[in-house]
């Protein structure tokens, strides 16, 4: 976290307003409806999914950033926990070992975290047998031009956006981290977007 994380908690909520309202709430409630059981969500950001998720779901919430996890602890229902901690934590280390859930919830972090590749692979550890991971993504374009323009813009990206690279392909490295995917679907808003439901292999 940086100087710069109670600002982003707190024009985090009105700069996502306008796509929340006319897009981006849809995709959420649509992807986070399908949760079951036990409930890992990394990266709750300020709870934008907590509203989406069914009352008979058990739901720990992890996010780094203290500022982001207030704001998120104001939208909790009773069924929804928020920690403050993230990937590669002490506290993750120990989630690690002790926890198995039937459904992990990413949603515009897996751009943010310092190491999505290893971040996949926990999950794996994380996940029940036959747990699903649900994905909400942007990711890097399969067209080599705007690819390269992610790319040039995501240094200065990051360190005004939380750490948020631009140009990851998560996509492609969700099936080498071994999921099977039961659902997906690419789209484009502005940008290159990937939603999925995966299966732990």
């Amino acid at each position: 976290m940086t100087w710069l994380d109670p600002l982003i908690a707190r024009l985090y909520d009105p700069i996502l307003r306008s796509a929340e309202a006319n897009w981006l709430g849809r995709e959420r409630a649509a992807l986070v409806g399908r949760a079951k059981g036990k409930v890992l969500e990394i990266g709750a950001g300020t709870g934008a999914n907590f509203k989406y998720y069914s009352e008979e779901v058990e739901v720990l919430a992890i996010e780094p950033s203290k500022s982001m996890c207030r704001r998120a602890e104001r939208k909790a229902s009773s069924n929804i926990q928020c920690a403050e901690f993230g990937v590669g934590s002490q506290a993750w280390e120990s989630l690690l070992l002790s926890s198995s859930f039937d459904t992990v919830v990413c949603t515009l972090v897996l751009c943010t975290v310092p190491d999505a590749q290893q971040t996949l692979l926990d999950i794996q550890r994380l996940l029940a047998p036959r747990g699903q991971l649900l994905v909400l993504e942007h990711i890097r374009s399969h067209h080599s031009h705007a690819a390269r323009l992610q790319r040039f813009l995501t240094p200065a990206w990051r360190c005004v956006a939380g750490n948020c690279h631009l140009d990851r392909p998560t996509d492609q490295w969700i099936q080498s981290a071994g999921f099977r995917p039961l659902e997906e679907r690419y789209f484009s808003k502005g940008a290159p977007w990937y939603t999925a439901i995966y299966r732990r292999s």
